[in-house]
């Protein structure tokens, strides 16, 4: 098992990763599971938004549900090798493939552009509001066998159209993030737990 998500009735679904994945659908926390969905190639993340299901795979590959996770069909297909993170608010999506480039959605999944080229790998989307959203990862590294890799960031306000991105020295890479408001929440770097705020 590879990811977990909810749709907006509570059915929680999980991904089983393989070069035959599966989608589980389980409607009492996870006691009993169903099969939902089966795609013929590696998927790695699953998330919903709303009734509408998406998930992300290898070579690019997206499969899709727009009915609560009933039913799960393929989807469109981006230039990609490895399709690493995916998240989503109100219809906007962003999607990062191999770690550093940055897809965007407003069309629920159906298509997809480019919004973002980095040098700095992408671990945690965060979509915010409409125009606003926040891609956590690696910075630079320090060097050496057994060196470590900074925090950065990367922020958009105005839809995925422009980016700032910043290099955080002294924090450590940042894997996982979640927010609890559109401009306040948590992230995971290396050992340490930080508060985030978004101006």
């Amino acid at each position: 098992m590879s990811s977990v998500a909810a749709n907006g009735q509570g059915d929680v679904f999980i991904l089983v990763k393989g070069t035959d994945a599966q989608v589980l659908k389980s409607s009492d926390a996870g006691s009993n599971r169903t099969l939902a969905g089966r795609a013929a190639y590696t998927l790695n993340k699953i998330a919903f938004d709303h009734a509408a299901g998406y998930c992300i795979g290898h070579n690019g590959k997206t499969f899709r549900s727009t009915d609560n996770g009933s039913t799960w069909a393929d989807a469109a297909t981006l230039n990609a090798y490895y399709l690493n993170e995916l998240a989503f608010w109100g219809g906007t999506g962003y999607c990062v493939a191999n770690y550093l480039t940055i897809y965007q959605t407003t069309d629920n999944g159906v298509t997809w552009r480019f919004v973002r080229q980095s040098d700095f790998t992408s671990l945690s989307v965060q979509p915010l509001t409409a125009t606003s959203a926040v891609v956590f990862g690696a910075g630079r590294h320090s060097g050496g066998d057994y060196g470590t890799y900074d925090g950065s960031f990367k922020q958009t306000t105005t839809a995925g159209a422009t980016w700032t991105e910043t290099e955080l020295t002294n924090t450590a890479s940042i894997q996982f993030a979640s927010f609890y408001s559109a401009t306040d929440g948590s992230a995971v770097a290396g050992q340490s737990l930080i508060r985030v705020h978004v101006k």
